[in-house]
């Protein structure tokens, strides 16, 4: 038995070090290519967006979580098509300061199910391009990270519009994190 625990753990040892790699942190699995794993149906598990802008007299930024995730992604090969119909409750944490005072405001939103067919593809940096998880994002591509077979999270800047009470709209640049699951 003592024999059986210390090779257990001198292979732990062994396949626990790895050499760091660009491409370890982008897929570490490395088994796996976005064009391998993608093809299939999607369902939101996890989303968090976070940003900030500044205007004359003032600065803003929030963070927001989603929850209650609905619908899906079916990524289709031969030609390259995706339909999504992605719905999901949101919880907004803002901030925004004007004219040096500074106020806290949770928004709490429903987003409807919203029905999108686009064209996907990966393009020479393995970036996914042609999808966004967010119907109202301006965004061209997104990184793709490879936790399995049945997991990815996708990642990305977006140009967003916010509505700030008092100011008005404002875009900003925002990061998009969304964790995607496989349905079997």
């Amino acid at each position: 038995m003592k024999k059986l625990l210390l090779v257990f753990a001198a292979s732990a040892v062994l396949f626990s070090c790895s050499k760091d790699d660009d491409k370890d942190t982008q897929n570490p699995n490395t088994n796996l290519t976005p064009a391998s794993v993608l093809p299939g149906e999607w369902k939101m598990i996890g989303t968090k967006q976070q940003g900030s802008s500044s205007f004359t007299g003032g600065s803003m930024s929030w963070v927001t979580t989603g929850s209650n995730f609905k619908g899906t992604a079916t990524f289709s090969t031969g030609p390259n098509t995706v339909v999504s119909n992605f719905g999901y409750d949101f919880k907004m944490e803002m901030s925004y300061e004007i004219m040096g005072q500074t106020t806290t405001q949770t928004v709490e939103q429903t987003i409807p199910q919203t029905p999108a067919n686009n064209t996907w593809s990966i393009n020479s940096a393995g970036q996914l391009t042609g999808f966004s998880t967010d119907p109202s994002a301006n965004m061209s591509t997104m990184d793709i990270t490879i936790i399995s077979a049945t997991e990815i999270v996708l990642t990305g800047v977006a140009q967003i519009t916010q509505s700030v009470p008092g100011i008005g709209s404002q875009t900003a640049d925002v990061d998009i994190e969304t964790t995607l699951q496989k349905v079997q």
